[in-house]
């Protein structure tokens, strides 16, 4: 028990800790309801913010594209590890990429996304915020022009939806105007 003296009297007057804790709870309440506010502000604003993933991207030992695509996501504003594996074919195989669809490079979202090859970083960006129930992209081959694979003379390439089960789909198609980057 604490003492204080009341300011319209002269005596002394008493309060106890648990009502010190009683009347901090309204105090506790507000500052708690603000909080909520701005989570659900944050919440909202983040809404148009762009996606950030964490993705890991496994390429054969010296594949120099491989660096160059990690360095054009991170650019756009991925967080990227990278992995080395020797036996990528493994990988493919069991993450489920098509061999018509492989390329030099397989990564792998923290969502769960499989991303084979060359893809853009902003098919991948608007991919993660539609986030369809398919298995992921891929871009074939090496295209010239392609990120990674930037090129005076780019060549079109599709960036293929591969599902789950059946046929790859056209996600995105890039002409051969300039190289992406």
């Amino acid at each position: 028990m604490t003492r204080r003296t009341d300011p319209r009297s002269s005596t002394m007057t008493q309060r106890s800790p648990v009502r010190r804790r009683l009347l901090a709870l309204p105090m506790l309440a507000g500052v708690g309801a603000a909080g909520l506010v701005v989570l659900a502000a944050l919440l909202v604003f983040a809404r148009g913010m762009p996606v950030r993933s964490e993705i890991t991207v496994f390429r054969r030992p010296g594949c120099v594209c491989c660096l160059a695509w990690v360095a054009r996501l991170r650019e756009a504003g991925f967080d990227v590890a990278v992995q080395d594996e020797p036996h990528l074919g493994a990988v493919r195989l069991r993450l489920g990429v098509p061999k018509d669809k492989a390329s030099c490079h397989t990564a792998l979202t923290r969502e769960g996304y499989v991303i084979e090859g060359h893809v853009p970083p902003q098919d991948l960006r608007r991919w993660l915020q539609e986030r369809p129930p398919l298995r992921g992209l891929a871009v074939a081959g090496m295209p010239a022009g392609s990120p990674g694979m930037e090129s005076p003379h780019p060549e079109a390439y599709d960036v293929w939806a591969l599902p789950r089960e059946g046929e790859a789909t056209v996600y995105a198609h890039h002409p051969a105007t300039g190289s992406v980057r």
